[in-house]
C-alpha cells in the first residue's frame, strides 16, 4: 500500500503525458498552417481585387462636364499716394502729419 499512497508518477501517466504533448504539438501546427494559409488566400483576394479595379479604371470613359464659374468682380481701384513735397526734408526736422 506504500506505493499508492507515495504519490510517484507511474509509467501510465507519462506515457500520457507524452500523448497530451504529441497532440498539443500537431494541434499547433495544423493552427499555423491554417493561419498561413489564410494569409496567403487574403493575400491572393486582395492582389485579384486591385487588378480587377485598375483594369477598371483603364475601361471607364472621361466624363464631359462643363464647369460655370462666375463672372470675376472687378478689382479695386488703387489708392494713389500724396505727391513728395517739392523741398526734402532736412533731417531732423520735425513734420507736423496732423496740418
Amino acid at each position: 500500500m506504500a506505493a499508492d499512497g507515495s504519490g510517484a508518477i507511474g509509467p501510465v501517466s507519462v506515457r500520457y503525458a507524452a500523448q497530451i504533448r504529441e497532440l498539443l504539438y500537431a494541434q499547433a501546427v495544423q493552427r499555423m498552417a491554417a493561419d498561413q494559409e489564410a494569409a496567403r488566400a487574403a493575400a491572393d483576394a486582395e492582389r485579384a481585387a486591385r487588378v480587377e479595379a485598375a483594369a477598371n479604371a483603364k475601361q471607364a470613359q472621361p466624363l464631359d462636364v462643363k464647369v460655370e464659374a462666375p463672372e470675376p468682380k472687378p478689382l479695386p481701384t488703387p489708392i494713389s499716394l500724396p505727391d513728395a513735397p517739392a523741398e526734402p526734408t532736412p533731417p531732423g526736422h520735425l513734420v507736423d502729419i496732423q496740418a
